[in-house]
């Protein structure tokens, strides 16, 4: 984020890291790594975050499936069954 404004993400589903603003798409070019150094750093965090939550469930006897979380920079939202 930048001024309340999303420049990027990382997409859970295709597994790549995205840009929002087309600014930041020009200032990428000079580093032709950029997406796929932050792709690799978000497919880790991911993997790290998925183990993370099912030793949450285990250490809070959370049987049920996961329904919802937010994973941003600051913060983590759990709600389990």
């Amino acid at each position: 984020m930048v001024d309340d404004i999303q420049i990027d993400y990382y997409d859970s589903n295709t597994k790549r890291y995205l840009l929002k603003q087309d600014w930041m798409k020009k200032v990428t070019d000079d580093d032709a790594d950029y997406l796929e150094e932050e792709t690799e750093k978000s497919v880790g965090s991911q993997q790290t975050s998925k183990v993370n939550l099912n030793i949450l469930k285990r250490r809070f006897n959370q049987t049920g499936g996961l329904q919802w979380w937010d994973h941003g920079k600051t913060e983590i939202k759990l709600l389990c069954q």
